[in-house]
């Protein structure tokens, strides 16, 4: 009767509740921290991928941006010595 009391005594102790509760606690924690670990590597994945796409593609653009300009530009200069 002393063992079952004792054991009934431990298992719904304070102690052991707190010791549940921290261990809880730490296992929320670690995963919090493992999301967040997770979360900046998705986005550093995505910043660097989209770094490399303006790397790559930004000359592209600002060069046939470039191109459209002189064509215009060319146009507009014909035009002018057309119409005069």
């Amino acid at each position: 009767m002393n063992l079952l009391l004792f054991l009934t005594n431990y298992f719904f102790s304070y102690s052991l509740l707190l010791h549940v509760l921290v261990l809880v606690l730490v296992l929320v924690l670690v995963l919090v921290l493992v999301f967040v670990l997770v979360l900046v590597l998705v986005l550093v994945f995505v910043l660097v991928f989209v770094l490399v796409l303006v790397h790559v593609y930004v000359p592209v653009l600002v060069s046939v941006l470039v191109l459209v300009l002189v064509l215009v530009f060319v146009l507009v200069l014909v035009l002018v010595i057309v119409l005069v």
